[in-house]
């Protein structure tokens, strides 16, 4: 999760000089709960919790690319059309499956 926050930190400029105190905490946490994970110290879903945490924050770090830097708002669309064709199957097939039971099964 840090290292994808981060990545979409400095993608595709930076938004300004990450403080290093941030960075440390970013990674560290991470490493801590990898440690944990594998060590089976956290509970079974734990990881779901920071997928969910990481896809907001580079959805959040993204929204504030395009707010802060308008020139860049064109390449941020090309990003949001290849994520919304990626997402767009898995996200109506089960509604189609549902509204339509019979004829997909």
């Amino acid at each position: 999760m840090p290292l994808l926050l981060h990545f979409h930190w400095v993608w595709p400029r930076p938004l300004g000089k990450l403080p290093v105190t941030v960075a440390w905490i970013g990674y560290g946490a991470g490493v801590l709960l990898a440690l944990g994970e594998s060590l089976r110290l956290l509970p079974r879903a734990a990881y779901v919790v920071s997928l969910v945490l990481a896809i907001a924050g580079a959805l959040v770090l993204l929204a504030l690319h395009a707010i802060r830097q308008p020139e860049i708002r064109r390449e941020l669309r090309w990003v949001m059309l290849i994520l919304a064709c990626a997402f767009l199957p898995v996200g109506t097939y089960p509604l189609l499956r549902q509204n339509m039971g019979p004829v997909l099964r």
